[in-house]
């Protein structure tokens, strides 16, 4: 059976340390505090658990 994997929203997203791990943060002069304003690897969902962490840089 295939199992569909989801990716996990992130970029523009408010940071989530449930479903993505922060390597730095980043100024941005158009961000609100907290989202997301770059991601170097994408997370994903399998059956509803996340199986990959995104990791990714919010905004301080």
């Amino acid at each position: 059976m295939i199992r569909p994997l989801h990716i996990i929203a992130a970029w523009g997203e408010m940071f989530d340390p449930n479903f993505h791990y922060a390597i730095g943060m980043i100024q941005h002069p158009e961000a609100v505090p907290n989202t997301v304003v770059r991601v170097e690897r994408k997370g994903y969902f399998l059956d509803g658990n996340a199986q990959q962490m995104g990791i990714l840089f919010p905004k301080v």
